[in-house]
């Protein structure tokens, strides 16, 4: 059997996101935010954001740890459709985010720090949201938080995944759910 035709997926996605997920202003300023600033355009797309939000609905969630930011969109997809007290944190990823990027990693990653930091203010969550800047698997490392998280989300480099995801099981509560972009 052949592969599903890219251009025929793309529009099917397309077609069903318009049904099924409604047009959200922060989550739209930030993509838009985030490409008039120079970010690649590699954010997850809008039905992996539901379904992360739905993920945390579902196992009730108030603390989620994202590891690999870029504009900040998951984040805001979780909090824009989950919007009662969540704690949520972001760990920014030197190592994937600089690799082919034409600035070096310390200037990009201040960049999209800079990015992610104003589409949190623009969507009125920044209150909600702890970002840690630094190399994820050094960071996760030294992550010694009070409560453990109901849901880590990995979306890094994946030659380091494996390392995310001890790091992330020895954070996450139990019963909690570990998702990776792989």
């Amino acid at each position: 059997m052949a592969g599903l035709n890219p251009i025929y997926l793309a529009h099917s996605t397309s077609y069903h996101n318009s049904f099924l997920i409604p047009q959200d202003s922060a989550l739209d300023g930030a993509v838009k935010n985030s490409q008039d600033n120079g970010l690649p355009n590699i954010a997850v797309s809008p039905a992996l954001g539901k379904f992360l939000n739905l993920v945390v609905k579902t196992i009730q969630g108030q603390r989620v740890l994202e590891v690999g930011t870029l504009g900040g969109y998951v984040l805001l997809a979780i909090l824009s459709l989950y919007t009662h007290s969540s704690t949520v944190t972001g760990s920014y990823s030197t190592i994937w985010l600089a690799r082919d990027h034409k600035l070096s990693p310390e200037l990009f990653v201040e960049a999209i720090e800079q990015v992610a930091r104003q589409n949190l203010e623009h969507a009125g969550v920044a209150n909600k949201v702890t970002v840690i800047v630094g190399p994820a698997a050094e960071t996760l490392a030294t992550l010694r938080p009070e409560q453990p998280y109901d849901l880590v989300f990995i979306d890094a480099d994946k030659a380091s995944s494996l390392i995310y995801f001890n790091e992330g099981k020895r954070l996450l509560r139990k019963g909690g759910v570990i998702v990776s972009s792989l």
